[in-house]
Parts: structure tokens; C-alpha cells; sequence
């Protein structure tokens, strides 16, 4: 009997040196400010009007960058969704990968290079710029909506921003209005659409390149509107 206790205890100790083993602590929520690199945390908030930039990081929840506030993501990991509202930046590069959305509203600008989101970018009035280049959208679509001014999604790589693959959604660009540039170049959407509409202000407003997919459909965008080598859709036109 008196063995089967040592037993019983022996096994309870090493139960508990495993649960209070610093490898298994459960990663914590993260204020984030400045720049952290190698970090693992559960959530993660920058303070309103803060700064926070993280490199080689893991988080296992979701990102919200709040008013004012500037979030940069490079080489990093997030598993839920990164928010951003009335921030100042919200910036995703270096193979970022987002498991959830990104949806911003009333950012002043909106930066993606090179990044992996596995359901949907939403972009709704963003105030000075919006570039999504080089990005993969596994599982949702890419909706940029009652933006300005300068709005690039995908362009010339001499501009250093590549085409995007949204590979099983669409993308629609809805009622911006742009004084520097509207450009829509080089995109892939082999199971989706492409609309662009309403789109107005006195920029030029390009969509060229852009391949499909299902139906691509360009309508109700003002003056100075060019439509070229737009291929493989299987119906709809892009017209002014």
C-alpha cells in the first residue's frame, strides 16, 4: 500500500512540474509599444495614438490598433483578425500572415506588401492611401470601399507593388474618390470577380492586367477611366 501512495505522489509531482513548466505558461495579452521583436503574446493593443512595430513574433489572438495609433507587423504571425480604427497606419509586410480578417475603418493609410491573409481585407474610408501589393488572400475577398486618395491594388513592379492572388474570393472597389492615383493591375481571382464602380475624382483610374475568374464588371467610374488586357473572365466587360 504504502508503494502505490509513492507511486500515486510521484506521479502527482511530476503533473504539476509540467503545468508550472515556464514552456506551457499561457501566453498573455501584450499593450504593445515600440518595437518588440521575437515576442509571443495572446492579444495585442496598441494605445491610442501609440506606436507599435513587431518583428519574428507570434500572436495567438487578434491585433487592434485603436485612434490615432501606428501598427506594424513584419515576419509575424496573428491567428485571429487585426483591426484597425481611426488609426493612423496599419502596415503588414515580410510574409505576415493574418489567420483571420483585416478590416480598417478610417485609417489614414492602409499598407500591404507581401502578406497572407486567410480570409478578408476590408478597407472603408481610408483618408490618404490604401497599397495592397504582393498579397495573397486565401479564403475571403478584398473589399476597398469610400476611400481616398491615392489607392493602389497591385501595380507596375518598377512601382514596387506586385499583383495580388485572391484565391477564392473576389475583389470590389466601390465609390473612392482619388486625386493621386485609382490603379487596379496584375491581380489573379481564378474562382472570383472584379468590380469596380463608382469611382470618381480627378485622378487617372487604371485597371489593367487583371485576370480571372468569373465575371469582371467596371461601371459608373468618372472621367479619365482606362480599361486594358483585362483576360480569361468568363463574362461581363470593363468600360468606364
Amino acid at each position: 500500500m504504502a508503494a502505490r501512495l509513492s507511486v500515486l505522489s510521484s506521479m502527482m509531482l511530476f503533473a504539476l512540474a509540467l503545468v508550472l513548466a515556464p514552456g506551457s505558461v499561457a501566453a498573455s495579452d501584450l499593450q504593445c509599444s515600440g518595437e518588440l521583436a521575437g515576442v509571443t503574446a495572446a492579444n495585442v493593443t496598441v494605445p491610442v495614438g501609440g506606436s507599435c512595430s513587431l518583428r519574428n513574433s507570434t500572436v495567438t489572438g487578434r491585433v487592434v490598433a485603436p485612434a490615432g495609433s501606428y501598427f506594424h507587423a513584419a515576419h509575424t504571425r496573428i491567428a485571429g483578425d487585426v483591426v484597425g480604427s481611426s488609426s493612423q497606419t496599419l502596415f503588414l509586410d515580410q510574409h505576415s500572415t493574418v489567420g483571420g480578417s483585416v478590416r480598417t475603418s478610417r485609417v489614414v493609410q492602409v499598407f500591404l506588401f507581401g502578406a497572407r491573409v486567410h480570409k478578408n481585407v476590408k478597407v472603408d474610408r481610408t483618408t490618404d492611401q490604401v497599397f495592397i501589393c504582393g498579397s495573397t488572400v486565401e479564403r475571403g475577398s478584398i473589399q476597398v470601399t469610400r476611400s481616398s486618395r491615392d489607392i493602389m491594388i497591385g501595380g507596375p513592379r518598377s512601382d514596387g507593388c506586385a499583383g495580388n492572388s485572391v484565391r477564392r474570393g473576389s475583389m470590389t472597389v466601390l465609390r473612392n474618390t482619388t486625386d493621386v492615383q485609382l490603379v487596379i493591375s496584375g491581380n489573379r481571382f481564378p474562382k472570383g470577380n472584379l468590380v469596380v464602380s463608382g469611382n470618381t475624382g480627378s485622378s487617372p483610374k487604371v485597371v489593367q492586367g487583371n485576370s480571372g475568374g468569373k465575371r469582371i464588371a467596371c461601371q459608373a467610374n468618372a472621367p479619365r477611366f482606362r480599361a486594358s488586357q483585362n483576360r480569361r473572365w468568363k463574362r461581363g466587360a470593363c468600360k468606364p
